[in-house]
């Protein structure tokens, strides 16, 4: 699993970043270490136990990739391509996601939950039993998807698609959908108790 040694800030609740003594917050260097981070990425390609809760990282298109337990939780990713990646347990909880894209990848078993994801596509992935309760979705594209057994609970969902995706025991109890369309995709098997649709 990923790190769990405390920000060396006396009292701080959070983790210390991947190389760092500090979490995030307490971070000196904030842009000379993201582009240390930028630089890692592009060039290894096994990632493991990474911290990297609250970094901002922007244009880059990730190929060929794999996350192993790793923490990018309340990240903001902007402009950021995946494709042909994997994530195994890999926490992205409370991040913001914008003009992003995950493409032929493989994310089972990855926490999205309180996520933002604005401008946003997942196609041809691999996602079964992922989290993604309490997430906000605007302008997004779910196309070609194995989403069996994730959760939707408490979502707010604004002009999202899901196009020709396995739905199958996905649970949307409680959200809000605001013109979200379900085409080719077998809606029927999932769970919409106490769900607000509005076209």
């Amino acid at each position: 699993m990923f790190s769990l040694t405390p920000c060396a800030v006396d009292q701080c609740p959070n983790k210390a970043l991947y190389n760092r003594k500090t979490c995030y917050a307490h971070l000196e260097d904030k842009t000379e270490y993201q582009n240390q981070i930028k630089e890692l990425l592009s060039k290894e390609s096994i990632f493991r136990n990474l911290e990297l809760s609250g970094i901002a990282l922007d244009d880059m298109e990730l190929v060929d990739k794999e996350f192993w337990f790793c923490n990018l939780s309340h990240v903001r990713f902007s402009g950021i391509r995946f494709k042909q990646c994997t994530f195994r347990l890999t926490y992205f909880d409370f991040a913001h996601f914008t003009d992003c894209g995950l493409t032929e990848s493989d994310a089972r078993l990855s926490v999205f939950a309180g996520s933002h994801l604005t401008a946003t596509r997942f196609t041809e992935c691999e996602m079964p039993q992922c989290n993604f309760i309490g997430i906000r979705a605007k302008d997004t594209l779910f196309e070609g998807l194995d989403l069996y057994d994730c959760r939707f609970t408490n979502s707010i969902l604004e002009n999202t698609q899901f196009n020709d995706c396995n739905v199958k025991r996905v649970h949307f109890e409680r959200s809000k959908l605001y013109q979200v369309s379900f085409s080719s995709t077998n809606m029927e098997e999932s769970f919409f108790d106490d769900v607000e649709q509005h076209e």
